[in-house]
């Protein structure tokens, strides 16, 4: 879970099943395709990529499948400019959607951010803004 107090949620249902976004979301190398002003990420080691973005520099992934099939999955990132002083400050929950008549599954995606107490008010509505442009981003992708 995330220890911050303050948070900003946004969600979006997409054409995919919950299997396939878990595995397009823990991704590393997928970030640049939807986190917003990152265009290089690199994978340093398993799970932890340098981004070309100066306040999100590090990036740790960690993934937690749910044991049901229709529970939750988790992806959790923590972020920072260095390496040392990641927090995590980032959660996507990815629920599973019934199938309808004639439908293909679809899966629920929660992006799910923090305020860390050194942000400023400009700085924390920057992460709102960004964050509204990765959920259609992601949908935009996913719904392909």
């Amino acid at each position: 879970m995330l220890t911050q107090e303050v948070v900003h949620s946004v969600s979006v249902t997409v054409s995919k099943n919950k299997d396939q976004v878990f595995n397009y979301i823990r991704e590393g190398k997928n970030l640049s395709e939807w986190l917003v002003g990152t265009p290089d990420v690199t994978e340093i080691s398993p799970g932890e990529y340098e981004a070309s973005r100066a306040e999100i520099r590090y990036i740790f992934i960690e993934s937690l499948p749910a044991s049901d099939p229709e529970g939750q999955d988790l992806v959790y990132f923590d972020v920072g400019a260095e390496r040392d002083r990641m927090n995590r400050r980032i959660m996507a929950i990815l629920s599973p959607v019934a199938a309808k008549e004639n439908k293909m599954p679809q899966c629920h995606i929660e992006l799910i951010a923090g305020r860390t107490s050194d942000m400023s008010d400009v700085r924390w509505q920057d992460v709102c803004d960004r964050h509204e442009a990765e959920i259609h981003n992601l949908k935009l992708i996913l719904d392909r």
